[in-house]
């Protein structure tokens, strides 16, 4: 009977938890977290509630491993609309290039790899001011994500909670080698700690690690689609806009993609009215009569990021070092800004290096990094 260690109640550590449970009725997890999406209040490096989240992969034309991971969970996602209490919700998803971000692109119009898939219902929009270049829409979905989050969590507890398959444990792990050393050493260990990987690993390894900070604005407004602006404004490159309107009623409006700034926690009035300005200009219809928008709350996360991308293999120096515990230990973290439309593709991904694993195989699903 496989036991299993899964480090980190994001949406990674709980989709893995998730589909390790399904995946064989033996199979046992204990999950170990500093944080729960039961929590009322969130440390801004659980970065998971603070999320948009919406899918639309980042994946170039070229790369097609993350094509891979990115189009499982978009064909879950669609599933899970259906089910009411996940707060996933079908949404049209509108995208729109400006005339600076084309003419910084070069003036190539660039639609995204996923344009060739059926299902999903491409189209290309005609611009309808003078401000857009060109834009695209497809058939997408929106996650409310403390909803979402529970869901997932309460999913492990059905699934695996009955019979004592699912347990959790509320902690701070400080050294993966802490966990292989007692009476009730695990056969693996699931590293899914997001920017806490940078306490956990090598030093070479956490110096690839950084932070990607968030910006959201949740407004009562209920729109019935999704809008992503994509801008280029000199003085802020790292920004954006996009409206998400979720579920639950209301829109998350953002954001920003900023590097370096793990010290801003909190929203400057002066970026606030940045976001809230390109949403009048691009989306007015989100304002009432007036042009004004009532502010629900205002949050920060920071994005859990790795140069080369995610990093999903199984640690060969770990096993070299601890071959005398027998602990396999498997890294999925590094996921940036696009952890909630990898989630099940990865989680996939940690089945099969379990099953390689398990049947003495040398596993071929490791990422492929680019540095």
């Amino acid at each position: 009977m496989p036991n299993f260690i899964v480090i980190g109640a994001g949406v990674s550590g709980l989709t893995t938890s998730l589909e390790l449970l399904k995946a064989n009725p033996q199979n046992r997890i204990k999950l170990i977290s500093k944080q729960i999406p039961t929590d009322f209040l969130f440390n801004s490096n659980y970065t998971s509630p603070f999320a948009g989240a919406n899918w639309e992969s980042f994946a170039t034309h070229e790369d097609k491993w993350q094509q891979e991971i990115d189009l499982v969970a978009y064909h879950k996602f669609k599933e899970l609309a259906k089910v009411p209490e996940s707060g996933v919700v079908n949404r049209v998803n509108t995208v729109w290039i400006t005339k600076e971000k084309f003419k910084q692109d070069k003036e190539v119009v660039d639609y995204p790899w996923f344009s060739a898939v059926p299902e999903m219902n491409f189209k290309k929009l005609k611009p309808q001011d003078d401000k857009i270049a060109y834009g695209y829409s497809f058939d997408g979905v929106v996650i409310s994500t403390t909803y979402y989050l529970s869901y997932l969590w309460n999913e492990c507890h059905r699934i695996g909670g009955p019979s004592n398959r699912f347990t959790l444990q509320r902690a701070t792990v400080k050294s993966l080698t802490d966990l292989t050393f007692d009476e009730s050493s695990p056969d693996f260990i699931i590293n899914c700690t997001g920017l806490l990987a940078r306490d956990l690993v090598s030093p070479a390894e956490s110096t690839k690690l950084y932070t990607v900070r968030g910006v959201t604005i949740l407004v009562e407004n209920n729109l019935d689609q999704l809008y992503v602006v994509e801008t280029a404004e000199p003085n802020y490159p790292d920004e954006m806009l996009y409206i998400m309107p979720r579920k639950e009623g209301g829109c998350v409006v953002g954001g920003c993609m900023e590097t370096g700034k793990d010290f801003e926690t909190t929203v400057s009035q002066e970026q606030r009215d940045r976001i809230l300005r390109r949403a009048k200009l691009y989306v007015p219809q989100l304002f009432d009569a007036s042009g004004e928008v009532s502010i629900v709350r205002e949050q920060v996360g920071f994005r859990p990021a790795r140069e080369g991308g995610i990093r999903l293999e199984l640690d060969d120096e770990f096993g070299k070092l601890h071959s005398g515990t027998g602990v396999a230990l498997i890294h999925n973290y590094g996921h940036g800004g696009y952890g909630y439309q990898a989630s099940y593709g990865c989680a996939e991904k940690v089945v099969g290096i379990v099953n390689d694993h398990l049947s003495g195989k040398k596993s071929t699903l490791k990422r492929q990094f680019k540095f």
